[in-house]
């Protein structure tokens, strides 16, 4: 392989880690254990303010 193609397929591989890194960023900071917790708060909260 020539450089220029190594190159390109290293830009290229490092590109779609970047897009999973972000994605996976992306998920844990909205995605379901988010929503759980988020849901579980609201449960205790009406808890509280119904005793």
């Amino acid at each position: 392989m020539s450089d220029t193609m190594l190159f390109t397929v290293a830009i290229f591989v490092f590109v779609m880690m970047l897009i999973g890194l972000g994605l996976t960023v992306w998920e844990f900071s909205r995605g379901q254990p988010h929503r759980e917790g988020e849901l579980a708060e609201n449960r205790s909260r009406a808890q509280r303010e119904t005793a």
